[in-house]
């Protein structure tokens, strides 16, 4: 990675955001910073689609997440449901994804912070629902496949 990246890092009051891809290339990538991250702080996101090959069941997900941590060498601190099938998803794979995510949260002792929803599927009873477990924020897409 460039020196940038580092100096974006290294950075004392910055909030950086950085997505690694899930995979052990990306894993592989941003553990080069693990020190930095350690002596600085940080929150760690798993960000789950249960509708993703390998990822669908709670052994398939904890299974991932301890490969990441192995590659990474450091610990994922929360998990962040973001399950979708794209353009085809309904309210009803959202409700199915909540308690997968909520069982590996409970699991792993982490917390379950987050719930992403693609504007035209809210409604009152699916965010309802979804408060039950976690915030909930909005998307919308720009590109339709």
């Amino acid at each position: 990675m460039s020196g940038k990246v580092y100096e974006a890092l290294n950075q004392q009051n910055a909030v950086n955001i950085v997505d690694v891809g899930g995979d052990e290339i990306g894993s592989a990538v941003i553990g080069q910073f693990r020190e930095l991250f350690s002596k600085k702080g940080y929150n760690l996101f798993y960000v789950v689609n249960i509708y993703r090959p390998f990822n669908s069941t709670k052994e398939e997900i904890l299974e991932n997440m301890k490969e990441i941590e192995n590659i990474l060498g450091m610990n994922i601190t929360a998990i962040i449901n973001n399950s979708h099938l794209l353009s085809e998803t309904k309210p009803e794979d959202i409700l199915k994804s909540l308690e997968v995510v909520q069982d590996v949260a409970n699991a792993r002792d982490i917390p379950y912070v987050l719930t992403v929803v693609e504007e035209k599927l809210f409604e009152q009873d699916l965010l309802e629902e979804i408060k039950k477990y976690s915030l909930v924020y909005a998307i919308k897409r720009y590109i339709i496949r």
